[in-house]
C-alpha cells in the first residue's frame, strides 16, 4: 500500500449511528466485508533504527458469514493487514498536512 488510490480500492469509510468514529470496511481480499473501528493509536519513535512503531486498539464491528469473530480477532494476518492500512492512512495524513511548497512570486502584469 503506497498511495491513496490503492487505499481507496481496498477500504471504505462507514458511518455508524452508534458511534462518533468512522469504521472501515475492507473491500478486497480474504477479509472482504469485515468492518472494524480503530481505537487508541500510539506512535513511538525508534530513533536508533530511524523508524516509528505503531500500536493500536481496534474493535470488530461486522463480518461476513464465512468468517467467525474468533478467526478475525485471533488472526495475525488480519492484525498486520489493518496495521498496514493504519500506517498508510497516517502517512497520507502527514503528507496532506505538510504545507505545499508554492512559489508566491507576484507578477507586475
Amino acid at each position: 500500500m503506497s498511495n491513496s488510490d490503492n487505499l481507496d480500492e481496498m477500504i471504505g469509510f462507514v458511518e455508524r449511528p452508534d458511534s462518533e468514529l468512522y469504521s472501515l470496511k475492507i473491500k478486497v481480499g480474504p477479509f472482504k466485508d469485515v468492518i472494524y473501528t480503530y481505537g487508541k493509536v500510539d506512535i513511538s519513535e525508534d530513533a536508533e533504527n530511524d523508524r516509528a512503531k505503531v500500536s493500536f486498539d481496534w474493535r470488530l464491528e461486522d463480518y461476513p458469514k464465512h468468517l467467525t469473530k474468533e478467526e478475525i480477532e485471533e488472526s495475525e494476518e488480519f492484525k498486520n493487514y489493518i496495521g498496514n492500512i493504519l500506517t498508510t492512512l497516517i502517512e497520507e495524513k502527514s503528507k496532506n498536512d505538510k504545507p505545499a511548497n508554492t512559489d508566491t512570486q507576484e507578477s507586475n502584469g
